[in-house]
């Protein structure tokens, strides 16, 4: 109940919460994405039946943000804003803190949805539906990814909870999660996506460790997004 209150705008009941509570949440995230991920794939099948699949691709994704509550989407644009101010750790951070939208974040933003856009439009009727199913677990997994193997770099933040308590049992069990999920529905093609993401986030953990001294929430939330378009990318070579 604490993953599917964070991860989107559901109003979900849950009692008082603590760091420990948050962190064992992560757990589900990738389940959390399954969910997601299963009903942009209900919309689109259904929707395919009377709008054009042009239409539909638009529509899973404005879906996505809204039920997320543009969260992710968020983080992502504070990085991008954070990375591009040109200053050194402290600016990066503080940067990435303010509520301001610069220029650089709205143009990084329509990037990421043009692409999005263009490649799950290209893919085959065979792929298009375990893509839209994996897409969110695989986002929602790189975010339990970083938090694990970054450190936190602010005292405070949306992200430090999560961080906090996070231990090797519950980065295991959902990657577990991710993997079962990816091999059901892409077998062997799945366990190579997931490899590609791994990497891939491995790639991402050092290089904002070595930045900004780790992954604050917006980077983690941006590490979603940016896997998501990788995911993505991934599927449509197999098409």
């Amino acid at each position: 109940m604490v993953a599917l209150n964070f991860l989107t705008i559901l109003p979900v009941p849950i009692r008082d919460v603590d760091g420990r509570d948050l962190s064992r949440s992560m757990t589900l995230f990738p389940l959390i994405g399954l969910l997601i991920g299963s009903l942009l794939a209900l919309i689109f099948w259904a929707g395919s039946r009377i709008f054009p699949s042009l239409t539909m691709v638009a529509f899973i994704l404005a879906t996505e943000v809204v039920i997320s509550g543009a969260m992710h989407l968020d983080g992502f644009m504070d990085t991008v804003d954070g990375l591009m101010s040109g200053g050194d750790q402290k600016e990066i951070l503080k940067a990435m803190k303010m509520g301001n939208v610069g220029a650089y974040a709205v143009i990084a933003a329509i990037c990421l949805f043009l692409l999005k856009f263009s490649l799950i439009f290209s893919l085959s009727a065979s792929f298009i539906f375990p893509t839209l199913i994996l897409m969110p677990a695989l986002g929602r997994w790189a975010m339990v990814f970083m938090a694990f193997f970054c450190p936190y770099p602010r005292e405070g933040g949306i992200g430090r909870p999560f961080k906090d308590y996070l231990g090797s049992t519950q980065f295991a069990v959902a990657t577990l999660i991710l993997v079962g999920a990816a091999l059901l529905l892409l077998r062997l093609r799945g366990l190579f996506l997931f490899l590609v993401i791994a990497v891939i986030l491995s790639g991402l953990a050092v290089y904002f460790t070595r930045k900004i001294g780790g992954a604050t929430g917006d980077v983690m939330g941006g590490a979603g997004e940016v896997v998501e378009l990788i995911a993505v990318l991934v599927m449509a070579l197999f098409r």
